[in-house]
C-alpha cells in the first residue's frame, strides 16, 4: 500500500478502512499508465444502477469512494466534487508509479426500467 498511497496521517482513513477494489483499480491505472509511459493516469469508476441494485447499496458505494478519495486528498471530499475528475494526486516518492500524476473520477449510469 506505501507504493499507492501518501502516509497516513491525522484524520485520513486507515488502509483498511478502503475497499480492495478501488486500491487494485488504481494499482492497475498506474501500472499500465507505467507501461506506456503515459505522463497521466486517469481512473474512472463506473457505477449502474439496475433493477436488481438498492439504492442503500449504492449509498454505501457512494461513501466508500468517497472515504476513498479521503486518503488520496487529505481531506474530505464532498459528494458534489467526488463526481467529477479529482486530484491530480502524486503517489509516494517511494513508488514504482511516482512521477505519474493521477486524476480520479466516478460516472453513475442509471439503467433501471423505467
Amino acid at each position: 500500500m506505501r507504493a499507492l498511497l501518501p502516509p497516513r496521517s491525522k484524520g485520513r482513513p486507515h488502509v483498511c478502512d478502503l475497499r480492495y477494489q478501488l486500491l487494485t483499480a488504481v494499482a492497475g491505472t498506474l501500472a499500465y499508465a507505467a507501461t506506456e509511459n503515459a505522463t497521466l493516469a486517469v481512473l474512472i469508476v463506473h457505477e449502474f444502477l439496475t433493477d436488481k441494485t438498492s439504492d442503500t447499496r449504492h449509498g454505501d458505494n457512494a461513501a466508500d469512494y468517497e472515504r476513498f478519495l479521503h486518503r488520496f486528498a487529505g481531506n474530505p471530499v464532498s459528494s458534489e466534487v467526488a463526481h467529477s475528475l479529482v486530484g491530480p494526486f502524486a503517489v509516494p516518492d517511494t513508488s514504482p508509479f511516482r512521477g505519474t500524476p493521477l486524476l480520479i473520477g466516478k460516472i453513475v449510469s442509471d439503467r433501471r426500467a423505467r
